[in-house]
C-alpha cells in the first residue's frame, strides 16, 4: 500500500482530480443576471458612421461579456468587421473593444463580445455600442430592438442619439472558480455526486492497473530467484 503513495501516483490522482474540477465546473463560470430579451423590430444595415447601442447598470462585478441579438438578413453572407466599444456612461474613452467579422453572426441569435472581466464593475452605469465602418448596403448586418421602453435600467441609442426603447442584449459576470462551484453544488447537489464517483471510479481503474503492474513485477522478480 506505501508503494502506492509515491511521488508519481500522488501527482496523477491530483489530476484526475483537477480534470473532473474543470469538466463540471466549466459551464459554472459565467452568470448571466441582465437580461433584455424583448424586440419587436430591427434597425437598418449597420453601415458606414451607424451605430447601435445601449446602456445599463451593471449589477455585479467582474463584467465580462455583453451579448447582442444580430439579424443577418436570413443567413445572406456578410464578410465585413464589426466593432463592439464599451465606456462608462458620459466618457469618450473605450474600456473594452471586440472586433469581430460578420460572417460569425447567425441570423437572430445573440452575439457574444467577450472581454476580459472589469473587476470594479460593480454599481457603475456603461454604455455599449457597436458599429461597422466598412460595411456598405447588402453586406452588412443589423440588429434586433424594442420599440417600448421597458427596460428601466437603461436606454436604447441609435448613432448615438438617445431613441425609445431597448436593444435585446444581455449582460454576464465572471465568477472565480471556488464561488461558482459552490453556487453550483449547492443548487444542484447532482453534480457534486456525479464529481465524487467520477473521481472515484478513476481512483480505482487507476489502483488497478498499478496493481496489475505491481503483480507482473513481483512475479518477474521470482522468476528470476
Amino acid at each position: 500500500m506505501t508503494q502506492f503513495f509515491t511521488k508519481k501516483n500522488i501527482v496523477i490522482t491530483a489530476i484526475i482530480i483537477i480534470v473532473a474540477l474543470i469538466i463540471f465546473s466549466v459551464p459554472l463560470f459565467s452568470k448571466e443576471i441582465d437580461y433584455q430579451p424583448k424586440y419587436n423590430t430591427r434597425g437598418s444595415e449597420l453601415t458606414g458612421e451607424q451605430s447601435a447601442g445601449q446602456t445599463f447598470y451593471s449589477i455585479d462585478k467582474r463584467l465580462h461579456r455583453i451579448s447582442i441579438l444580430l439579424a443577418n438578413f436570413h443567413n445572406r453572407p456578410n464578410d465585413k468587421d464589426i466593432v463592439f466599444r464599451l465606456r462608462e456612461e458620459g466618457s469618450d474613452n473605450d474600456i473594452r473593444t471586440v472586433t469581430i467579422n460578420a460572417s460569425q453572426v447567425k441570423d437572430n441569435v445573440f452575439q457574444d463580445f467577450t472581454f476580459e472581466p472589469i473587476k470594479d464593475s460593480f454599481g457603475k452605469k456603461y454604455y455599449f455600442f457597436i458599429e461597422s465602418p466598412d460595411s456598405i448596403p447588402g453586406n452588412a448586418i443589423t440588429y434586433r430592438y424594442n420599440t417600448v421602453d421597458e427596460y428601466p435600467s437603461g436606454d436604447l441609442y441609435i448613432n448615438h442619439e438617445k431613441q425609445a426603447g431597448d436593444l435585446a442584449f444581455k449582460a454576464s459576470y465572471k465568477e472565480s472558480p471556488l464561488v461558482m462551484w459552490g453556487q453550483g453544488f449547492i443548487k444542484d447537489p447532482k453534480k457534486f455526486l456525479i464529481l465524487l464517483l467520477f473521481i472515484v471510479i478513476a481512483w480505482v481503474i487507476y489502483s488497478l492497473i498499478f496493481k496489475q503492474e505491481e503483480t507482473k513485477q513481483k512475479e518477474g522478480k521470482e522468476g528470476e530467484e
